[in-house]
């Protein structure tokens, strides 16, 4: 019954059992006309005059090199009101990164040139992006694997072959806030 409140994006149960609203932060700071940068990651990537009239979309920076991969992960994002920007390899996202802000970057892992862990320690140096959170969306499923993607600056690693959208989406609202 609460799915059509905005302010709200969840609910937990507490170690005591007590249900706990979650709220949906973005959605306050829209509503109080309050500009905080750092809630987005830090990258300073928005106009205050978009939070005031409620038109400012995530930015989303998806790096894949297979193009059917780059396209449904897009089409996943925008469908749930992301603006997405695309990059084809690591060395194309750390170069895209570095033009413009991004809310969050979503990368493969394994591609030519420069890999998605490469990729990460190198935006990781980035000032804007010290605090952009970072998933990484790979079928590289062993422990070293993912202990690598976190130690290069990782806030998620998802497996693809436990990959859904909802398991993508949820994900980035986590961070996101």
């Amino acid at each position: 019954h609460m799915r059509n409140i905005k302010y709200v994006s969840g609910v937990i149960i507490s170690d005591s059992n007590l249900l706990i609203n979650v709220l949906h932060i973005p959605s306050l700071v829209k509503a109080t006309n309050f500009y905080v940068p750092s809630l987005y990651g830090g990258t300073g990537g928005m106009d205050r005059s978009e939070i005031e009239s409620g038109t400012y979309e995530m930015r989303l920076l998806v790096v894949d090199d297979s193009p059917s991969t780059r396209e449904i992960e897009k089409s996943i994002l925008e469908s749930h009101g992301y603006s997405v920007t695309l990059a084809s390899d690591g060395l194309e996202g750390l170069e895209k990164a570095g033009e413009s802000a991004y809310d969050l970057v979503v990368s493969d892992v394994d591609m030519p040139g420069m890999d998605g862990f490469t990729m990460t320690k190198k935006i990781r140096m980035l000032d804007a992006y010290k605090d952009t959170p970072i998933v990484l969306v790979t079928s590289r499923d062993t422990d070293e694997d993912i202990k690598k993607g976190i130690d290069s600056g990782a806030n998620a690693y998802i497996l693809k072959g436990d990959f859904d959208k909802n398991n993508l989406f949820e994900t980035i609202e986590n961070l996101l806030g």
